[in-house]
């Protein structure tokens, strides 16, 4: 109705779901017609050449003002809406600046985790990756779940996202750290000091050596983070950038189109500062302290047209010519943004969420039993901002002040419902004084704010920190809910006692809670409902727990028994040394092995040219000795030298000792040949899934002969489910030199022919139409025959070798079933 449109376009799937809700907004709106856009997309190839026409009348016809790109609806202190009008020219200054400053190519990978419709998504994570030819994964839901899962299998290359998203990351870091121990988590927490020291004084990042399992969970491509929508903490941007992880903040608004400055790539880290103006655009800082600090101010090309049909509010915002951003900062000698406040009463939540206390209190307001109602923002920790109310209750009603009290509350929880988690209140305090109001009766928020935070002082509210309406518990916590909670809110386990509020209390916002209940999920065993079913204190959520988990968990005082950690299966398991150490000493492993072969043997590598440099592969080869590892390692050269690959758990894990050395100093995983086939698989497919390479011996253990045997089913599997392509490769020299059962080698030539690589595609394509077991097979059947190709030194033709292949699995098929290989 604001806009004015006169059409809807909406996809079909869309439209069936809505279709029933769309009639009933639109019954009395005949002029707006609802246009099915898969029809639309359809014909609009037949009418291209009218459509050219009518741009290019579009185009003669002259204009007054910049035609509108889009109009964005931001809600307003009064709670009407208003329309952002941007251009299209906004838009396009915005994305050749931050092109400039943040060069993407088409090779780039993007995983979009915001909503669209926010502006700092369109312009910074749609538009400018469009520009350069970047594709972009979007997910289907924004759940701590879904952006892990997006991780794995994308590997983005460059991520946007707000503040509560990298702190979620940053949590999930330290928690994991904390769970090896004190001494493994002083030795990190050096490493990282010394990495941080380094980084600041030389630029110099190991991070990618030195914390690998860290960059492995973003996928292992990542170039750089981009903040944006709320501030970050220091000690997030700080950590992440110790870890080797490069994040720029920005800072802007919707009006903007959105961004006005931004840190960049070869600046200094500076704790509080957003960076420099983009080019083009002018801030100013109005009526600065004595310390610099002032209302900033914007103009530039990406500063709105207006807001919509409503000239008094774009007068109020721009009438001289600066928009009015109503924030609070002041600039540096080096023309570096820093931000201090917000003049205006705006709530942001630390997931960017923008909450209008205005709107909040009438939407809370509709009670008998409320006199006055002030809603604003609070402080429950550092940056860390919820929408709290101060509410006056009034005294005649039935029950008196208590009455009306609890009446209250069961109002604010059957408001809850209704609203999404953004916008409901999380701290609600009472008072008997009238609220403090300007001389025009506006509620003086900073004076409300002042007055709820007293209230959260423990000397002075008795009923801080519990579910509304419920007496301080005095349950004991059990120690495992106690230690997810503590991990997920950076707070000492000592201080989480059953009355905590989670919001108020430990600061939890709506993405912390997410994360919560999936660790208590799985550190209980037991399933937990999203939204916690209401339980807001850490007492609530030790009654959920124990319904969830049929009266198992128990809340006496002492660890129950339920929770205990199970001890560990192996007691004898070394622990993994700090990371630093265990860098130090592969880069002495690879320099050793390249020392021997170089030195020992007279090595011959051909083909070397095929070895893909655009992706990630499946290494496949033949297997008669304990040299052919590292003459794949050498064969591949600076691909190789990190790549995983898969070796028998019972013969090389079997020892403590051995064990050790294995997993501290080399990229050699266990893998199950026998009972745990599957699992070991499986663990496979999300290494290979993270971005990495791995080299396999598909035969499954070393040939006694030097004669290939057929390759097991198991490398189908692993090609289909990590939809990854094949690299052959054949191996010659090796038994001659050191064969199975020899401790010491007793030859010298050795020589390795790699293969054309073969992409997933092209192998699915193969096995088109087949059965699911049947694909396995004849994906491990074509690579062993491009092996066998390179043995014999003749060209592999994939399509001809394809009709041999299945005429074979098929005949096999109708003569004797070919067991199952792992669904």
């Amino acid at each position: 109705r604001a806009s004015g449109a006169r059409a809807i376009l909406v996809s079909r799937t869309c439209l069936d779901k809505i279709e029933s809700d769309l009639a009933d907004q639109l019954k009395d709106s005949d002029h707006v017609h609802v246009v099915d856009l898969d029809a639309l997309m359809a014909v609009a190839a037949e009418q291209a050449e009218a459509l050219d026409a009518s741009d290019r009348l579009l185009d003669s016809a002259p204009a007054e003002e910049p035609p509108a790109a889009s109009i964005i609806f931001t809600s307003g202190t009064t709670g009407d809406p208003k329309g952002v009008v941007l251009t299209h020219a906004n838009f396009a200054w915005q994305v050749v600046s931050l092109s400039g400053l943040f060069p993407l190519a088409s090779d780039d990978r993007v995983l979009s985790v915001l909503p669209l419709h926010h502006a700092f998504e369109f312009t910074c994570g749609f538009l400018l990756t469009l520009r350069c030819g970047a594709p972009v994964t979007y997910l289907r839901e924004q759940t701590v779940e879904a952006v892990r899962d997006g991780l794995k299998k994308v590997r983005p290359t460059v991520m946007t996202g707000v503040p509560a998203l990298w702190e979620a990351f940053w949590r999930q870091v330290t928690r994991e750290v904390k769970a090896r121990g004190p001494q493994m988590q002083a030795a990190i927490h050096v490493a990282l000091e010394a990495h941080r020291a380094l980084r600041m004084s030389t630029g110099v990042n190991l991070g990618q050596n030195l914390f690998a399992e860290v960059h492995r969970a973003f996928g292992g491509s990542l170039r750089f983070l981009v903040s944006g929508g709320a501030a970050i903490s220091r000690e997030v941007l700080e950590g992440l950038h110790a870890l080797g992880i490069d994040i720029y903040e920005g800072y802007g608004l919707t009006e903007a189109a959105p961004v006005v400055a931004t840190t960049r790539p070869g600046d200094q880290i500076t704790a509080g500062s957003v960076g420099h103006p983009l080019p083009g655009a002018e801030v100013l800082i109005r009526n600065p302290d004595g310390e610099g600090v002032g209302d900033i101010l914007v103009r530039g090309p990406g500063v709105m047209r207006g807001y919509w049909k409503n000239p008094r509010a774009t007068a109020a915002a721009k009438g001289d010519g600066w928009l009015h951003t109503g924030d609070l900062g002041r600039l540096d000698e080096d023309g570096r943004l820093y931000l201090v406040g917000r003049a205006k009463e705006v709530i942001v939540d630390p997931a960017g969420n923008t909450v209008y206390p205005e709107e909040v209190e009438e939407a809370y307001a509709d009670c008998v039993d409320i006199e006055e109602i002030g809603v604003t923002g609070v402080e429950v920790a550092p940056q860390k901002e919820v929408v709290a109310a101060l509410v006056v209750p009034r005294e005649d009603g039935e029950g008196g002040l208590q009455g009306a009290r609890e009446r209250i509350m069961a109002h604010f929880r059957q408001v809850d419902r209704s609203l999404p988690r953004p916008k409901r209140v999380a701290v609600l305090r009472f008072t008997m004084t009238a609220l403090p109001r300007t001389a025009t009766r506006k509620v003086k928020r900073n004076l409300v704010s002042r007055m709820i935070a007293e209230r959260l002082r423990p000397d002075l509210d008795p009923r801080r920190g519990h579910e509304r309406g419920v007496e301080p518990s005095t349950l004991a916590v059990p120690k495992a809910i106690r230690r997810v909670v503590a991990q997920t809110s950076g707070t000492d386990p000592k201080k989480i006692i059953a009355r905590n509020h989670l919001i108020e209390d430990l600061g939890f916002d709506s993405l912390m809670l997410t994360e919560l209940v999936v660790a208590l999920e799985a550190e209980l065993g037991c399933s937990l409902p999203d939204d916690l079913d209401g339980a807001q204190s850490v007492a609530g959520l030790v009654r959920l727990a124990a319904r969830a988990s049929d009266g198992q968990l128990h809340t006496e005082p002492g660890e129950p028994s339920s929770l205990a950690p199970s001890p560990p299966s192996n007691l004898d398991i070394l622990p993994l040394l700090p990371g630093p150490v265990r860098a130090i000493g592969k880069t002495l492993v690879r320099a050793g092995r390249k020392l021997t072969y170089d030195h020992m043997f007279n090595v011959n590598i051909r083909g070397r040219t095929h070895v893909p440099r655009h992706t990630h592969m499946i290494v496949t080869a033949n297997h008669s000795s304990h040299l052919d590892i590292g003459l794949v390692k050498m064969a591949l050269g600076s691909v190789g030298s990190t790549m995983h690959s898969l070796a028998a758990r019972d013969y090389f894990f079997g020892g403590r000792w051995s064990r050790a050395w294995f997993e501290n100093f080399t990229e050699v995983l266990p893998f199950e040949r026998e009972g745990g086939v599957r699992g070991s698989l499986e663990g496979t497919v999300e290494l290979v899934r993270s971005g990495n390479s791995v080299v396999l011996f598909p035969e499954g253990t070393r040939s006694p002969t030097g004669r290939m045997s057929r390759f097991r089913p198991g490398l189908g599997y692993l090609v289909r489910h990590t939809r990854t392509g094949v690299l052959p490769l054949y191996l010659h020299g090796t038994h001659a030199a050191m064969p199975k059962g020899a401790s010491l080698p007793r030859g010298r030539n050795l020589e390795a022919r790699i293969g054309p690589y073969i992409p997933f595609d092209r192998l699915m394509a193969a096995a088109a139409g087949l059965p699911r077991r049947e694909v396995y097979r004849v994906i491990a059947d074509l690579a062993y025959e491009a092996v066998v190709a390179l043995r014999d030194g003749r060209r592999f033709d994939l399509d001809d070798t394809r009709k041999q292949v299945v005429a074979s699995v098929e005949t096999e098929r109708a003569s004797t079933p070919a067991p199952a290989a792992p669904e």
